[in-house]
């Protein structure tokens, strides 16, 4: 099935791209990642990540749907291919926009996880939207801005679940 959002016209194609490196195993991180509750319990207020998928597991699956809001943003869209432990992608549908619809529709969130040896990984994601040409600069600084942290949020929401030394 294909879930690709098609070119609009009057937008151009734009790709954030940003590798993070994070001191913990691909199984940790990959835990993390692929957990529905990293994302519904750990989200700004007034934002939420809301998903369609079985409560008997925890995880993310393919075909479930998911939706991440709130003021000026509506992120909604399908989770695609899941290869465990190291990719995850979900493509969003035509409609889900940044700001408003008029300007940036992303359209896709790729996820790869990576083993650098010795107990560290990098984690890469590239966030693929449909944008006016005068905006392009501007939501690339955005993303830069919005991912920024990502790389110490998750090492530590991994430290907060893995039982202390004493």
């Amino acid at each position: 099935m294909d879930y690709q959002q098609h070119a609009v016209p009057g937008f151009v194609a734009h790709r954030y791209r940003r590798t993070f490196r994070i001191p913990h195993a691909p199984a940790d991180v990959w835990e993390i990642l692929h957990r529905r509750d990293t994302f519904t319990n750990h989200q700004f207020w007034p934002y939420r990540v809301e998903f369609t998928g079985s409560a008997v597991t925890p995880y993310m699956q393919e075909g479930e749907e998911n939706t991440h809001h709130g003021p000026g943003m509506s992120f909604t869209g399908i989770m695609g291919k899941i290869t465990k432990p190291s990719y995850r992608d979900l493509h969003y549908y035509y409609g889900s926009y940044f700001l408003t619809i008029r300007w940036i529709r992303p359209q896709r969130l790729q996820v790869w996880v990576e083993d650098n040896g010795a107990e560290e990984s990098s984690v890469t994601m590239q966030v693929d939207s449909w944008v006016k040409p005068w905006i392009s600069r501007s939501w690339t600084f955005m993303q830069g801005i919005f991912w920024s942290g990502f790389g110490k949020w998750v090492s530590k929401l991994i430290r907060r679940k893995q039982p202390s030394d004493g």
